[in-house]
C-alpha cells in the first residue's frame, strides 16, 4: 500500500493547484524543495521533540526504542530521497524514464512512521503536552509524505 492509497488518501484539493498542469521541471522543483524542507526542518524538529520527551521520561526505554525506529525511518527516507534526486528525477527531466529505471516504492517507508505514531499514541506520552505535540508533528509529516508520494506517482508517473 502506498502513501497515496493508505488509510487517508490524498484528496484532490490537497494537491497544490499549480502542479496539476505544471511541467515536469516545475513538479520536480517542488519535490526537491520538499526534500530540503524534510531534511533541514521537519526531521530535525521531530528529532528535537523526541529528545525533549525522552528528557521528561528518562526511565522509559520504550520511548528510546520508538525514537530509534524513527531514526531508522529517517535514514531510509534519506536514502530514498537521494535515489530520487540522483536517478529518478534526472530521468524524468530528460524523458528517459523507462521500465529499466529502478523505481523504488514508498511502501518501504510507510510502516515505520505509522508504527512510530501508533506506539506513541498507545504510551503514556500521548497525554503529555509535549507528547501530543510530537504526535501532531509526526501526523502532519506523514500527511505531507502522502501528498509527496501522490505527486510523484500521479503527476510524474513514478
Amino acid at each position: 500500500m502506498s502513501y497515496a492509497s493508505s488509510r487517508n488518501p490524498v484528496q484532490f484539493i490537497d494537491v497544490p493547484v499549480h502542479l496539476l498542469d505544471g511541467s515536469n521541471k516545475e513538479i520536480v522543483d517542488y519535490l526537491r524543495a520538499s526534500h530540503v524542507r524534510y531534511l533541514d526542518c521537519d526531521i530535525p524538529k521531530i528529532e528535537q521533540q523526541f529528545l525533549g520527551l525522552i528528557k521528561l521520561y528518562p526511565n522509559s526505554p520504550a520511548l528510546t526504542v520508538v525514537f530509534n525506529l524513527f531514526q531508522k525511518f529517517s535514514l531510509e527516507m534519506q536514502w530514498h530521497m537521494k535515489h530520487e534526486e540522483q536517478v529518478l528525477y534526472p530521468h524524468v527531466l530528460t524523458g528517459n524514464l523507462d521500465e529499466n529505471t529502478h523505481v523504488i516504492s514508498h511502501e518501504d517507508q510507510e510502516p515505520f512512521l505509522t508504527e512510530v505514531i501508533q506506539l506513541l499514541r498507545s504510551g503514556r506520552y500521548a497525554k503529555n503536552p509535549f507528547g501530543s505535540l510530537l504526535i501532531g508533528s509526526l501526523e502532519r509529516f506523514e500527511e505531507e509524505l502522502r501528498l509527496h508520494a501522490w505527486v510523484e506517482e500521479h503527476l510524474l508517473g513514478l
